[in-house]
């Protein structure tokens, strides 16, 4: 295959999504070309801004806080394994607004509360799943007694 087809080959799969840096130099890697080549091919792209970091931090950050519902932990161990810098990282995560954060931390407590009526140990069972999301702590404990305090006086 020449240089110019694994060019159009792998700017099309920069086209189909938001790739990083990694991702990039793997599907070329997959080609079989020299790392010269590859080299002259990710330059040639990251020039024509078929890829950015910076703007897929970002994308992926509002993607699964919004979508996933996940907290800044799990994104950020999700960025780092996709390769991506991390003061790219943190300059992504700095831009979540703290009252959406919150708000979608009180989302998943109180849905998963739902789930737990009834159920003995809700407090631990609240905070592990909460975790497992990728919350703080310090948030988790607050936000959870604060709607369990809730749950008890209504």
């Amino acid at each position: 295959m020449s240089l110019e087809e694994v060019q159009r080959k792998v700017e099309h799969f920069c086209l189909f999504q938001e790739r990083t840096e990694k991702q990039v130099r793997t599907k070329i890697r997959s080609f079989g070309v020299s790392e010269q080549e590859e080299n002259q091919i990710l330059t040639s792209l990251k020039e024509e801004r078929f890829f950015d970091d910076e703007h897929f931090a970002e994308y992926y950050v509002f993607s699964k806080l919004r979508g996933r519902h996940w907290g800044r932990l799990k994104i950020k161990y999700a960025l780092m394994e996709k390769g991506i810098a991390v003061p790219q990282i943190s300059e992504a995560l700095q831009k979540i607004d703290e009252d959406e954060y919150i708000a979608i931390l009180q989302k998943a407590i109180l849905g998963r509360l739902q789930t737990l009526k009834g159920k003995q140990d809700i407090y631990n069972k609240l905070c592990r799943f909460l975790q497992a999301r990728g919350f703080e702590m310090p948030l988790i404990v607050e936000y959870v007694r604060e709607c369990l305090k809730n749950e008890i006086e209504e």
